[in-house]
């Protein structure tokens, strides 16, 4: 007994030396481990060690190992999830109702665990409803391609559709590693089955694909820099800081505050997914056979998130691969009037049910909208009065800021929190400013549509830095 407890002493010594709780220790230790395992997988891979066959059934059984470790019982659930979809699609001949159905059954589970997670009290640090979040995903992603290919009218659908269309329904072995793919089963990014299968068919790699030491090596470098940030800047940065320190300081240094601590909140998301791109390299796979580089695992440009000028290009860089997956399954798919709204409100489901999820993204509609109109009013009159650069500057400053405030509910989660915020810390003063541009946009008169802005329209700079690079190449023409 006395053993056991100097065991217990010791393991709190350790956990708060490097300032990791259990569930966040667990999480690097899995992932450090995944890094090892994936280089061992890229060896048997590229040497042809072992069949195909073989590759799946490791992918498979390390991920379902990995996530009990970190989760425990909670991969039941993942594991239920496929054993359902195998059932619809092996039983339902109609591709689109084995992929309503998929999306029913998939989505109702990782619901529950959402609920489940609300009743909890203790939400951990360690979120398990995020590896069901990505398997919803893929399932979904899976069943809709396989849709997509034995609809008639395919040739009509986005480029993107077609290029992730899937012809063969997978074995279960297939499906089960597709899903447990231990390189980017816990938080992703996820793949989509068709570039998947690729990967793991093509014997050996491709050696035209050059530079994925080099990537993989950029990739591990900047996950040391995001983890010391983190690790220095997140315990002193918390979300609370708004409502105990902000509330008692001048209304433009609570901004200041607002935009430092999401700034700090997005570390987190930065070396998770930075972590997750190292094991996939590790693996071989992420290349781009578009681009012909190794970007296929990037799931979001820090530089591009950090200098975006507008909603579409803050959005586009972040989270990458779920942006793919909302438009695959919600954007290409409902009508034109319900292409937004929907897209945001199947994005919230699959996060949760917490009100601050939802007061981000239906906030989120009004404020795309408004910014699409005053980029059209404003826009070209910067243009003819050549200082595009000065409105990159201001837009860069307008994103920035009213994002960051967007984005506070998604991290404070309870409504109590939230109202505390918007109502005691800011006094709604980003809502009021965004339905005052909205409205504003009614009365101002757009200016006709310019010869210069025609041309230059479809290459316009989404970053300051962009912005920049156009300023200085104008300069030396």
């Amino acid at each position: 007994m006395a053993q056991q407890q100097q065991l217990d002493d010791g393991k709190q010594v350790i956990f708060g030396l490097i300032s990791l709780d259990r569930g966040e220790l667990l999480f690097v230790l899995v992932h450090s481990l995944s890094i090892v395992c994936a280089a061992g997988f890229y060896v048997a891979k590229n040497h042809q060690l072992l069949s195909t066959d073989a590759l799946h059934r490791i992918a498979a059984v390390l991920g379902i190992l990995f996530l009990s470790v970190i989760f425990g019982s909670n991969v039941l659930y993942i594991i239920l999830q496929v054993g359902l979809a195998w059932l619809i699609l092996s039983t339902v001949r109609d591709s689109r109702s084995a992929a309503i159905l998929i999306l029913i059954d998939s989505m109702a589970i990782l619901c529950y665990l959402q609920v489940k997670r609300i009743m909890q009290k203790d939400l951990g640090t360690v979120d398990f409803t995020a590896p069901v979040m990505i398997s919803t995903q893929k399932l979904t992603a899976l069943a809709f391609s396989l849709h997509d290919y034995s609809r008639k009218d395919r040739d009509r659908l986005p480029e993107e559709n077609q290029r992730l269309m899937v012809e063969k329904k997978p074995t279960l072995l297939q499906l089960a590693s597709f899903v447990f793919f231990f390189h980017g089963v816990v938080v992703g990014p996820i793949s989509f089955y068709s570039e998947y299968i690729h990967f793991m068919e093509e014997q050996p790699l491709n050696f035209k694909a050059r530079g994925r030491k080099r990537a993989l090596v950029r990739h591990m470098l900047l996950t040391l820099v995001l983890v010391s940030l983190m690790l220095v800047l997140a315990p002193r940065w918390q979300p609370d800081t708004l409502l105990d320190y902000a509330q008692q300081r001048p209304f433009l240094v609570r901004v200041f505050l607002t935009y430092l601590v999401m700034m700090v909140a997005r570390l987190k998301y930065y070396f998770a997914w930075n972590l997750g791109s190292c094991i996939q390299l590790a693996a071989g796979y992420g290349y781009d056979r578009q681009k012909e580089d190794w970007t296929g695992i990037k799931n979001v440009s820090i530089m591009g998130l950090e200098t975006a000028t507008s909603m579409r290009s803050y959005i586009d860089a972040w989270n990458t691969s779920t942006n793919a997956w909302l438009r695959l399954l919600a954007y290409s798919r409902l009508p034109p009037k319900f292409k937004m709204i929907g897209t945001f409100v199947l994005s919230a489901m699959w996060h949760g049910f917490y009100p601050g999820y939802y007061f981000t993204f239906l906030f989120a509609v009004p404020t795309t909208v408004a910014a699409r109109r005053i980029r059209r009013i404003f826009r070209p009159r910067f243009l003819a009065a050549n200082q595009l650069l000065l409105y990159h500057v201001i837009t860069w400053f307008c994103t920035q800021l009213i994002l960051a405030y967007i984005v506070v509910p998604f991290t404070l989660l309870h409504l109590n929190l939230v109202l505390s915020y918007y109502h005691g810390t800011m006094m709604w003063t980003g809502h009021i400013v965004v339905f005052v541009a909205l409205a504003a946009t009614f009365v101002l008169p757009a200016p006709p549509r310019s010869k210069v802005d025609s041309q230059t329209g479809a290459k316009a700079s989404t970053t300051v830095g962009s912005a920049l690079a156009a300023s200085e190449d104008k300069k030396t023409e």
